[in-house]
């Protein structure tokens, strides 16, 4: 499996019919594990990979479900926000640290719900994993437990904590009004409101 960040992945599918290279648009190993088993239950019709190998590159991921939005000014998000978990955040994340060709890689992260009582170690562990693939220059962590990051035990409704990447060291910039960092374009000038 080679995995090409916003662009998808490729991967080789070896079956008793030979062996071919397929193209995924969808981003994500768990994207290409979901192909396997989609060829896996196909075959069973006598679909095979030559019909993938037409079909695969023509996919498009479901609404805010790893949509690579791409806009002219030069940037692209990876919407993946609906209803979000840890998994498929830590995919997510690793989908980016894998992306080539960008200055700056930035995870803006809102609170994931219905986690019950591990909601704030999962959270951390999210933000523990993004930090350790030393690939995410700034995490925007936004409202609720996912701005929890000094384990704080109350919930500030307008809370973002921002942590960026400096070298090997990371920092942590607590806003309490989103409002601030509305317009900012720099370090800075996000320095200039915490």
């Amino acid at each position: 499996i080679i995995e090409n960040g916003v662009e998808g992945s490729s991967f080789d599918f070896v079956s008793p019919a030979g062996h071919t290279r397929l193209v995924l648009p969808l981003i994500g190993h768990h994207n290409v594990m979901n192909a396997l088993a989609a060829l896996a239950a196909a075959s069973l019709w006598g679909v095979g990979a030559d019909e993938a190998a037409r079909v695969f590159p023509g996919l498009s991921p479901a609404d805010k479900r790893g949509e690579v939005v791409r806009f002219d000014e030069g940037f692209s998000i990876i919407n993946d926000s609906y209803n979000s978990s840890p998994i498929a955040l830590r995919a997510m994340v690793e989908v980016l640290a894998a992306t080539c060709g960008y200055q700056r890689r930035l995870v803006a992260a809102g609170e994931m719900l219905e986690l019950g009582k591990s909601a704030p170690e999962l959270h951390r562990e999210c933000g523990r994993h993004a930090g350790a693939l030393k690939k995410i220059d700034w995490i925007f962590a936004v409202r609720g437990v996912a701005a929890d990051n000094a384990q704080r035990e109350y919930y500030v409704p307008d809370l973002v904590t921002i942590y960026r990447r400096q070298g090997a060291v990371v920092e942590t910039v607590t806003v309490a009004n989103p409002d601030e960092i509305r317009g900012i374009n720099s370090r800075a000038e996000l320095a200039a409101v915490s």
